[in-house]
């Protein structure tokens, strides 16, 4: 039997199954995950920033955040009866989860219909290059303008509607729930360029979400059989030449 059979007999699909897995564990935390969770404490003064949230699955369907000005004005606003703030970095890590799962079916089929490594290699590539986007989108927020802030319709999801030179943003970083309140400064010999808003104050509050936590770690886990898998195979096709 040769090395590369060997693989295929031993470990190749067994891998594959334990990915597979991790990848379904994944996606079932964050589908049944639900909890309250308390940002910046109880007091208002301290940080300028208060707020209760409560995450069920990539939703946000409760929130009651306060927030104190520079001027010391102070305004409260919560997610109006019916809606919820959808975490877009959830859903698309759930997207790329199902990804992961199509592409396992195919390097299942392609490994064992192949009869040297290389094209195998490649499924193995692409399956972990979408276990590490499913990461990214967790650990990573995307980045957004100001203006993506101003013309966001998660403004009209809080009543009542912060004053139009206050945005505010939910994200998850890594294992962190974050809230951050922007105030903001249009400048007038600017306008009307697209880029007349400016950022003259921001606030960030954040709690710890422990399921996220698990998330990361399956996540980190299934990459790395994958990437043993693949140094294994390329090994291999090394010494066939």
């Amino acid at each position: 039997m040769s090395e590369l059979q060997w693989v295929l007999d031993t470990e190749f699909a067994p891998t594959l199954h334990e990915i597979t897995t991790l990848v379904d564990e994944c996606n079932s935390i964050i589908t049944s995950a639900t909890g309250k969770f308390i940002l910046g404490g109880n007091d208002l003064k301290l940080n300028g920033l208060k707020a209760m949230v409560t995450m069920n699955s990539d939703e946000i369907t409760e929130a009651d955040i306060s927030v104190e000005c520079p001027n010391k004005q102070t305004y409260r606003t919560v997610i109006a009866d019916g809606c919820s703030y959808r975490m877009q970095q959830l859903v698309n890590c759930c997207n790329a989860l199902q990804a992961v799962r199509l592409s396992v079916q195919d390097a299942i089929e392609l490994g064992f219909a192949s009869s040297e490594p290389r094209p195998t290699i490649a499924s193995l590539g692409r399956i972990f290059e979408l276990l590490k986007q499913a990461r990214d989108h967790i650990v990573l927020p995307q980045k957004r303008t100001v203006e993506d802030l101003v013309r966001s319709t998660t403004r009209e999801l809080f009543q009542p509607q912060l004053p139009n030179d206050i945005c505010l943003s939910l994200y998850v970083s890594g294992q962190k729930l974050i809230l951050a309140v922007y105030f903001l400064h249009h400048n007038q010999l600017a306008a009307p360029h697209p880029h007349a808003h400016e950022i003259a104050y921001r606030l960030n509050i954040q709690a710890v979400v422990p399921w996220l936590g698990k998330v990361l770690q399956c996540l980190s886990m299934a990459m790395l059989r994958t990437s043993q898998l693949i140094e294994k195979l390329n090994r291999i096709c090394y010494t066939l030449g």
